[in-house]
């Protein structure tokens, strides 16, 4: 909090801050291996002693199979400002679901045996009062 303050105060910028820790504390199992954010925590000290200002570390996927990318940098500009949605490559035909390469692409992100989603049988919840029920897509 305290950084966050003196950054805002001097350099006149809109800061946010976490607590350190308070998302990976209920979500472990969704950090990074430690090999690869060691890595990416070398690569930004290298750019920084070098006087790279203005952008982060990204990591850019080179292979899924097996799983292989490599260090970039990605200009800050505009990044806080930019929504990142998921590409419509990896979703169903009916765009309400992951597809295949969607579950082929995101194991190194989340890590191994991705839990089965449960499926809802539709045909068996009650219409509310009122609604009819051809008017529910099913």
């Amino acid at each position: 909090m305290y950084l966050a303050n003196l950054v805002s105060r001097e350099l006149k910028l809109r800061v946010r801050n976490e607590k350190p820790g308070l998302c990976t504390r209920v979500a472990m199992e969704l950090v990074s291996p430690r090999s690869e954010a060691q890595s990416c925590g070398e690569f930004a000290v290298q750019w920084a002693v070098a006087g790279m200002t203005g952008v982060m570390v990204s990591l850019v996927r080179r292979s899924s199979s097996p799983y292989l990318c490599e260090l970039a940098t990605t200009p800050l500009a505009g990044i806080g400002t930019r929504e990142m949605t998921l590409p419509a490559r990896f979703m169903n035909a009916s765009e309400n679901h992951p597809n295949r390469d969607f579950f082929e692409y995101a194991p190194p992100l989340v890590g191994d045996g991705m839990p089965e989603l449960p499926r809802i049988d539709f045909s068996l919840a009650a219409v509310p009062r009122g609604v009819s029920s051809s008017s529910i897509a099913r």
